[in-house]
């Protein structure tokens, strides 16, 4: 059966608004939360650091209220780490005001609201934004050039049953990013109870139960010394730790179309063919969103606006000992905010025992295996997804075929 469709721009399919410039300096520790960029993930909100406005500044504001199924999407950096910034609200009665530089699009007729988040979802719409997105240090986009971007579609009975056969694939993308912020926690909880609470060895002060292996249990000293450290631990700068490498200018004109992830202070901020450092590594923010660290398993290219570490110590320990060091407070430049090498070395550091530090990476490896198998399961969904969409909205593949390829695939 031939499915006939139509092309469209969003702007003419989807009401679009950007959100109300609320002032900071009113927000209140209760009231009605407020969705700003740093709210929206890719593919997700996260409610870390939310603010509020006060309910009794609110009844002017109605048109900023969100809805069940709009969609999100971050006007600056809209694209950071490995994707686009935009979510879509799932919940009715949960009351949340929409903020400057946020934009908000909702479904008219022509477009269904289960197919809209995967339109704005997809590597097409991405690649748009990448071409059209200005500015350097903090790239954003406007609504026209979001309203501008066009896609084709099939009548709205076709795009429901695209819809709902998608969202399977994001149930499980979903719940590998569920795990891994899971694992990820794990692995934060064990160094801060080693490393920084100096937890075995304040149980066995208290004469508490091992709670760890014997093995494990006797590595730990039994007292803290005069300086609160774990008896026999050594202070130590930075600089013996890990090294800051600088990353290398790849202006945008420059980059070959590929599959290297590209590293700016921001997160991926694109591909090229070659890369700068062929092994595992964390990405530490050095211009622009100062300390921001990513940890990167394949082949990357970070550019001259991070550094990337390289250390004779396991890479787990380095990232969550960086973690807890502050980089995001060390800004020493008014005009562009900046990380000086020099004074991040400088830093001291508790470090304990070698045997301590590689049995920590022993036990954390496991999980960040998981969380790598996770990725890369959800990296083929997430391509399965972008290969289906544009051939099912334009009715080159039925549905039933694309049924048999998500069954075998989640």
């Amino acid at each position: 059966m031939t499915i006939f469709t139509h092309k469209f721009r969003l702007k003419d399919v989807t009401e679009i608004q950007v959100g109300f410039p609320f002032k900071s300096a009113e927000y209140s520790d209760t009231g009605i939360k407020l969705l700003r960029g740093d709210n929206i993930g890719q593919g997700f909100l996260q409610w870390n650091g939310v603010k509020f406005w006060p309910i009794e500044k609110s009844s002017h504001l109605s048109q900023y209220i969100l809805q069940k199924d709009d969609v999100v999407i971050a006007m600056d950096r809209p694209w950071i780490s490995s994707g686009l910034k935009y979510s879509v609200i799932h919940h009715e009665n949960d009351r949340t005001l929409l903020v400057q530089r946020v934009a908000r699009l909702r479904s008219l007729p022509d477009i269904h609201k289960y197919i809209l988040p995967y339109i704005i979802g997809s590597r097409n719409f991405t690649n748009y934004v990448l071409s059209v997105q200005t500015g350097t240090t903090i790239p954003h986009i406007s609504l026209d050039q979001i309203g501008d971007y066009e896609f084709f579609a099939p009548p709205i009975k076709e795009q429901e049953k695209i819809g709902s056969l998608l969202r399977r694939l994001d149930d499980k993308i979903d719940l590998n990013r569920r795990t891994n912020e899971t694992l990820e926690a794990m692995a934060r909880a064990l160094f801060r109870d080693w490393f920084v609470d100096f937890g075995p060895t304040r149980a066995k002060m208290a004469g508490e139960a091992p709670y760890l292996s014997p093995e494990l249990w006797k590595l730990f000293p039994n007292r803290l010394d005069d300086e609160g450290k774990p008896e026999g631990w050594e202070l130590r700068r930075l600089h013996n730790i890990l090294e800051f490498n600088y990353g290398k200018s790849l202006p945008t004109q420059k980059r070959i179309k590929g599959e290297i992830p590209v590293y700016g202070s921001g997160g991926v901020t694109g591909f090229h063919n070659e890369a700068l450092v062929t092994t595992p590594t964390i990405i530490v923010g050095r211009k622009g969103t100062v300390g921001a660290l990513y940890w990167e398993n394949r082949t990357c290219f970070p550019i001259d606006t991070v550094f990337y570490v390289t250390s004779k110590f396991p890479l787990s320990y380095c990232f969550y000992l960086l973690e807890t060091l502050g980089l995001e407070n060390m800004n020493t430049d008014a005009a562009v905010p900046g990380l000086n090498r020099d004074n991040a070395y400088r830093l001291e550091v508790f470090y304990p025992p070698a045997v301590l530090i590689h049995s920590f990476a022993n036990i954390v490896e496991n999980w960040r295996n998981k969380i790598i198998t996770n990725e890369s399961e959800t990296r083929s969904l997430t391509q399965l997804r972008d290969l289906l969409l544009p051939k099912l909205m334009s009715g080159e593949i039925s549905i039933r075929d694309a049924e048999k390829m998500v069954e075998d695939a989640a």
